[in-house]
């Protein structure tokens, strides 16, 4: 044991200190040192027994680190996957030198596999550990180094492939590691006598099986009211998704929800996921219950746009943004791929579909549009406003609503506004009732 704490120590810089909360007297029976000696078997043991144990070190045992980080730093990918399976903590920062599993493993480990299991469960590669360094910043210093020396061509390869990894990251987070839609399914046990944890999930292609959700199946949906900002106080839902393993925010639908219940002429019915072509007899195990029951009332529904001639599975992209609700209730709008918020609607929420009363050009153009941001006013139906859920069998389902519904009255006033004559549209019809969109 003795070796084996002095090479780690050596490897990662640091000293021994005084022992944390998850400690046993005899440290060769902790978690952290079944970790640095590389038994599996006897992690799993124990953590069986007891979950909270995956957190177990040992002031004796590789200087009090934790069992996820001593697993990291020797690239023990298997046992890295069982703690994580326990929900250790991909983003907790070591007591004593400072460092995260990440960078800990971007500097002493092998391959990238350690990596991706990581950032698969929530680390962030650009975040700061005690040094002041992040993965990333480590992973570029140390290939500046190494294509100075032009001796290690093979440790070039692997902090490349790091760079490519984190670069996935910075676009997707750790939804970009996640297993295709479909991937996983759940086994349990039908005995009445079965104990809660005889339950499993395995993966279809690969067989893997583990303990707790992948963090594909651990999406939930937040729905809340929001009130706009300005005159009305326009009231939308606005929803945010959290995964309970990553820690992972969105506003838009995760990947991993994406589906469709279709329902062919002859009768039959099957699940559909858009994003990966994945086809189900039951309800997937990612859809919370609630969302199971919405896409299963709206069977064979699909986005049309007449305006752009398209139509696509998946929910309009309405100029990347999407509605957030802060803690007061109060809507604002976040845009998915730049991170820009404002309070204030952008163009493609702020339209208006108003009645053309005019006798005169009412039969050809029965509405108008004004976009109360621009003050841009047109007889063509917008493209943010033209998407409509279809059933092919049964018709209109219901029309995209990129910008609240307003009061008759709230239309009236906000077209004296943006007209140059009380209630004149585009074509100088009289306009003064809104329809909502």
């Amino acid at each position: 044991m003795v070796d084996s704490k002095r090479r780690l120590n050596t490897r990662v810089g640091v000293k021994l200190v005084a022992a944390d909360a998850h400690i046993s007297d005899d440290p060769e029976t902790t978690t952290a040192f079944h970790a640095l000696h590389g038994d599996t078997q006897a992690i799993l043991t124990k953590l069986h027994r007891d979950p909270k144990l995956v957190h177990e070190s040992h002031p004796l045992v590789a200087s009090n680190a934790s069992p996820l980080f001593i697993a990291a730093n020797t690239s023990a990918t298997e046992i890295v996957d069982l703690l994580l399976q326990y929900y250790a903590n991909a983003t907790a920062v070591d007591a004593v030198s400072g460092l995260t599993p990440l960078t800990s493993f971007v500097r002493n480990g092998r391959g990238t596999d350690v990596a991706r299991q990581l950032l698969a469960n929530g680390a962030n590669p650009t975040k700061p550990d005690k040094t002041g360094k992040s993965a990333a910043a480590y992973v570029a210093m140390l290939l500046s180094r190494v294509k100075q020396s032009d001796r290690n061509m093979e440790e070039a390869r692997r902090l490349v492939e790091l760079t490519q990894l984190f670069d996935i990251y910075s676009v997707q987070g750790a939804e970009g590691f996640e297993d295709a839609p479909g991937a996983w399914r759940m086994h349990a046990y039908n005995s009445k006598d079965a104990h809660p944890d005889a339950s499993f999930f395995y993966h279809v292609d690969s067989g893997r099986q583990r303990y707790s959700k992948p963090a594909s199946l651990a999406w939930t949906r937040i729905v809340r009211n929001a009130t706009s900002a300005g005159t009305g106080g326009h009231t939308m839902l606005a929803r945010v998704f959290v995964n309970q393993v990553t820690g992972q925010t969105l506003l838009r639908v995760p990947k991993a929800l994406r589906w469709r219940f279709i329902r062919t002429p002859t009768g039959d019915e099957y699940w559909m996921s858009t994003e990966s072509n994945s086809s189900l007899a039951e309800a997937p195990i990612e859809l919370p219950e609630e969302m199971a029951r919405e896409i299963r009332a709206l069977p064979n529904a699909f986005w049309t746009n007449k305006v752009l001639g398209v139509n696509q599975w998946s929910e309009p992209d309405v100029g990347g943004w999407n509605v957030a609700a802060d803690r007061h209730g109060r809507a604002y709008y976040v845009h998915e791929r730049t991170g820009e918020s404002s309070w204030l609607k952008p163009p493609e929420f702020a339209w208006m579909m108003i009645v053309n009363n005019d006798a005169r050009t009412s039969a050809t153009h029965p509405y108008w549009y004004v976009n109360e941001n621009t003050g841009e006013r047109t007889w063509d139906e917008p493209e943010a406003v033209a998407w409509t859920l279809m059933d092919e069998l049964s018709g209109e389902l219901a029309r995209f609503r990129p910008c609240p519904a307003m009061t008759s009255g709230e239309a009236s006033e906000k077209s004296r506004h943006f007209s140059m004559k009380k209630g004149t549209g585009p074509g100088g019809g009289h306009s003064n009732n809104n329809i909502e969109l």
